[in-house]
């Protein structure tokens, strides 16, 4: 058989071998199409899983006849309980304030203590009359702000009285 020939032959015979798996192969759309049917099919099984009434396990017990129960409650299963509403005519607890630590005139005192050893200290280089001027003011202010809290102190406790504390 001459060269020509053979070769002709050898492609038919290829041809031949590969058609059916060249065939065979399909489209790649298809496989696409069938990969989001699948998808859609997991998804509606997955949310139908989700829609399922689920029961509480029956509670453990111990072992029979010794009338111990155990009950161990499905994790995540407390969020569901709900609280009772509460009663329409309840009036929330007020909460009282904790009685102060340190009582406010002592901490007045302290800072008007301070305070003045400040300016005392500050004024040292003054002349004798100013330095007696700023201390005048500095107390007569200090008497100020004792009236001012003592006279608060008079309003909370007539306002506490006139609520019928």
């Amino acid at each position: 058989m001459p060269q020509p020939q053979v070769r002709a032959l050898a492609l038919v015979a290829l041809a031949i071998a590969l058609a059916p798996t060249a065939a065979g192969q399909s489209n790649p759309r298809d496989q696409i199409d069938r990969n989001l049917q699948q998808r859609a099919a997991r998804e509606r099984e997955f949310g139908v899983r989700l829609e399922e009434d689920r029961t509480l396990p029956p509670p453990i017990t111990a072992q029979p006849g010794t009338g111990l129960k155990f009950y161990v409650p499905t994790p995540g299963s407390e969020i569901l309980g709900r609280e009772p509403a509460p009663a329409a005519h309840a009036t929330p607890r007020r909460v009282e304030p904790a009685p102060a630590v340190v009582d406010s005139r002592i901490q007045l005192e302290d800072s008007q203590q301070r305070r003045q050893t400040g300016l005392q200290s500050q004024t040292q280089q003054i002349p004798e009359p100013q330095r007696q001027q700023m201390l005048d003011t500095q107390k007569l202010q200090f008497e100020r702000e004792t009236q001012a809290q003592g006279l608060g102190s008079r309003i909370l406790r007539d306002s506490e009285r006139a609520m019928g504390r």
